[in-house]
């Protein structure tokens, strides 16, 4: 006589009471008899599951019938057994042998089938976060305990969610990620698309680039007493024609691989520092992590960063190449030189990086609140991402005026206007009122949607080229 199936005993039974109390009382923390989000959020990252607001809210509020706030006993009990009868039937689908437990080949298999790209390794890594008893198989109550407070149900979400956990390939498109070890493929292959996306899309945007910097340096920069965008425009194509925008660009693009794999680096590092489970990092480790490894990066590859500046600005023939540049900035200057700036450089990272992750943070909120049923696309992800940075970009746009200002002071013809960089704020500030701390930001804002949008075009391209091969 056959073994009934999984979901079928499921369906004709009911979890244990016993069962069920127990897990309630382990989510229940302050022991109210009831559960509110953060409880659940906690209860979902302590499974190893991929929290975010959306997917807390998904869960939450299929389990919260009377939409009170709350999950009642009463409430957790149905949504149990609900979830039960769902995990049954993703269980069944993949148990082809009727065992009542999932091996490596059964898990292989299910992968593959739904387009899934699996190493060993990440089998591996798989079956260790969901095998309770390491006896290198699945049981059912293992397969349901792990994937219950799952958003969805079905066979490739449930698939999918787990590959998250264990760094498979789930064939999704990534822009470019702060954190290289929840990557789904190597990380030389995202070192290397980020490298060209930010070549690429630099150097389309480098003419705008040049005018911002031109005007945030003012008169250092042979911009006209009063002039625009227009006025920085004429004056650079007098300089020396269509070419003249492009100049500076090369240390622009040289410092792209450099930055990149610093930012990821620190990232990586920092966060094994701050976070009580690198492998499932929270919002506020993920800031700190981001923040401290924006000021490590910025610090390691800064000199770079002077050399742009001062090629920008500079008149022909004041150096001839990045070497020549940061050479003589440190024969005139010495180490204070190639590092000048540097204070309101960091200064802005704490307010770039926190209003720029709080706004992501609030515009993905309101599409899921708005779009209960669907997930982002990569159009809304890029607007998200581009409207964040804006917002960042703005909030830090001051500290990035008096650093080109300090860069800029003491090169050939430039004469050491200010001490530091409250002392140079408060002379541009007392000269052109607040407007003169946003200078250049026009061109700073045309730039941005057209650099984004390039740059996430390259990345897939070359991500795509690169896993292809």
């Amino acid at each position: 006589m056959a073994t009934p199936s999984t979901s079928e005993t499921w369906r004709r039974g009911r979890l244990e009471d016993q069962a069920i109390r127990a897990a309630f009382e382990r989510l229940d923390t302050d022991g109210n008899g009831s559960l509110d989000r953060k409880e659940f959020a906690v209860g979902m990252r302590s499974l190893g599951i991929p929290v975010t607001d959306r997917a807390v809210d998904e869960v939450f509020n299929s389990a919260d019938a009377n939409s009170d706030g709350v999950i009642s006993y009463a409430e957790f009990v149905a949504f149990a057994a609900r979830r039960t009868a769902a995990m049954a039937a993703v269980f069944d689908q993949l148990d082809t042998d009727d065992s009542g437990a999932l091996d490596v080949a059964e898990l292989r298999r299910g992968l593959e089938s739904l387009g899934l790209k699996a190493s060993d390794a990440d089998i591996s890594a798989l079956l260790e976060r969901m095998d309770a008893n390491h006896d290198g198989r699945i049981t059912f109550d293992e397969f349901r305990d792990f994937l219950m407070m799952l958003p969805a149900s079905n066979v490739r979400a449930c698939f999918e969610y787990w590959a998250k956990s264990a760094a498979i390939d789930i064939g999704e498109s990534l822009s470019m990620p702060d954190d290289l070890d929840a990557l789904p493929r190597p990380p030389w292959k995202t070192l290397v698309a980020g490298a060209c996306a930010g070549a690429v899309s630099r150097t389309a945007t480098a003419p705008a680039d040049r005018i911002k910097v031109m005007l945030q340096a003012g008169s250092a920069g042979g911009v006209p007493p009063g002039g625009g965008i227009r006025a920085t425009m004429t004056a650079i194509y007098a300089e020396g024609g269509l070419r003249a925008y492009w100049r500076g660009n090369g240390v622009n693009v040289l410092k792209v691989g450099p930055e990149t794999a610093a930012r990821f680096f620190f990232f990586s590092q920092i966060k094994a520092l701050v976070a009580s489970d690198p492998r499932n990092i929270s919002v506020a480790e993920r800031f700190t992590s981001g923040a401290l490894a924006g000021v490590a990066s910025t610090v390691a590859i800064y000199p770079m960063e002077v050399a742009k500046t001062r090629l920008a600005i500079s008149k022909p023939g004041s150096y001839t190449g990045i070497i020549d540049c940061l050479a003589k900035t440190f024969r005139a200057s010495g180490i204070s030189g190639v590092y000048a700036g540097l204070g309101p450089s960091l200064v802005g990272v704490v307010p770039y990086v926190g209003i720029d992750f709080v706004t992501y943070s609030y515009l993905k909120e309101l599409y899921a609140t708005r779009f209960h049923d669907s997930e982002p696309g990569a159009a809304v992800v890029l607007a998200c991402g581009m409207l964040s940075s804006t917002a960042g970009q703005i909030a830090a746009y001051p500290a990035q005026v008096t650093r080109t200002r300090l860069q800029a002071q003491g090169m050939p013809g430039v004469d050491a206007k200010y001490s530091g960089m409250l002392d140079c704020g408060r002379k541009i500030a007392a000269r052109h009122g607040v407007t003169g701390l946003y200078r250049g930001l026009g061109a700073n804002l045309l730039k941005g949607t057209p650099s984004a949008a390039l740059s996430w075009f390259v990345y897939e391209q070359v991500v795509r080229r690169l896993d292809d091969n």
